[in-house]
């Protein structure tokens, strides 16, 4: 496939149905507005994979604290609530 084609495939910037629309209309975009979307995909998808990192890691931060400073009777319950947390975090965040 088209290295164009995946990027426009794979990233969040645009919604499916955008996607569907842009693919279908691919042959009719002039090459300079090729690169010029794919030089916008490229540095979206990048400020995309910093702020959900980011924003994982507070995330992950916050989750520690609140197992860490949860009484010990409910240590264990906070730490099982705490892991579907993340695993639901992971999934939201395609990881």
């Amino acid at each position: 496939m088209d290295p164009l084609k995946q990027k426009i495939r794979d990233t969040k910037l645009f919604t499916p149905q955008e996607k569907v629309e842009i693919l279908a209309s691919y042959d009719a975009i002039a090459e300079e507005d090729r690169v010029q979307l794919a030089s916008i995909i490229d540095e979206y998808d990048a400020k995309h994979r910093i702020a959900t990192g980011t924003f994982a890691q507070n995330m992950n931060e916050e989750l520690d604290a609140i197992v860490s400073d949860a009484a010990p009777q409910e240590k264990l319950l906070v730490a099982d609530a705490a892991g579907k947390i993340r695993s639901g975090l992971g999934t939201m965040l395609g990881e």
